[in-house]
């Protein structure tokens, strides 16, 4: 594993990125629920969603690098 995917790895297993994660999941919820503007809502679901999307794609590719370094 080159340096680059070793710290992406250690960054994602890291509890404090969780917690990271976690907090801004929470925080951009409860805009999404308190905001009174359906385009806003609409907005910030987006918003929310891309973001877990985005987490769990480089989770997921993360985690396939590995396999891959494992294997050569």
């Amino acid at each position: 594993m080159d340096s680059n995917s070793g710290r992406i790895v250690e960054f994602l297993r890291d509890p404090a990125t969780d917690e990271v994660i976690q907090l801004l999941e929470t925080e951009m919820f409860e805009e999404w629920a308190f905001s009174k503007d359906t385009k806003s809502r609409e907005d910030l679901w987006f918003e929310l969603k891309a973001m877990q999307r985005f987490f769990t794609r480089l989770r997921a590719t993360a985690d396939n690098v590995q396999l891959l370094n494992r294997g050569s």
